[in-house]
């Protein structure tokens, strides 16, 4: 099962082919800004109301994921925050709930499988848009490079590591 955010949802079509040569079967649970964490979350910038349709999602994905027990879960996301009781946007409580839910699927012997986001390009001047920034440069793309060390702290990279190495036997895939 591939599950996650739209992250996740871009490695879809890759997997499955794989998967087809493989004698895989890939099932796909992804929710547009959703990471797949148990818990009430909210992507930055998007609005400061939790977001319940994506835990509502995720519960009954958990629930079924716990009922079909596939042999594992490949996971991915961008998002590295979640609402606080205070309702502040912390790491920590993201981390938290996202070694819940990985240790959830562990416990009941379905091998998590952290799939690392790519980066998203640090372009302000085009939105982060690589593509309209190679549209405003079309004879010199050198406008449109981008320092990946922030990329990658902004990226959900970071906190899927840290949590993988939290938990014995999960290994990313970057």
């Amino acid at each position: 099962v591939l599950a996650g955010d739209s992250k996740a949802m871009q490695w879809s079509e890759t997997l499955a082919k794989i998967g087809s040569h493989q004698g895989w079967r890939l099932d796909t649970a992804t929710k547009s800004r959703c990471p797949f964490v148990v818990d009430t979350v909210r992507y930055l910038n998007v609005t400061t109301n939790p977001y319940t349709a994506c835990k509502d999602f995720n519960t009954t994905l958990m629930d079924q994921l716990l009922k079909d027990k596939p042999d594992a879960v490949i996971l991915s996301q961008r998002a590295s925050q979640a609402i606080a009781p205070d309702g502040k946007m912390t790491r920590a409580v993201m981390e938290e709930g996202m070694t819940k839910s990985w240790r959830t699927l562990l416990d009941n012997d379905i091998q998590v499988i952290p799939l690392l986001d790519n980066p998203g390009p640090i372009l302000p001047a085009f939105d982060g848009q690589v593509y309209r920034c190679v549209g405003a440069n079309p004879e010199d793309f050198a406008p449109c490079v981008f320092n990946a060390v922030p990329a990658i702290e902004k990226s959900g990279i970071p906190i899927m590591t840290d949590v993988a190495e939290s938990l014995p036997g999960v290994d990313v895939v970057s």
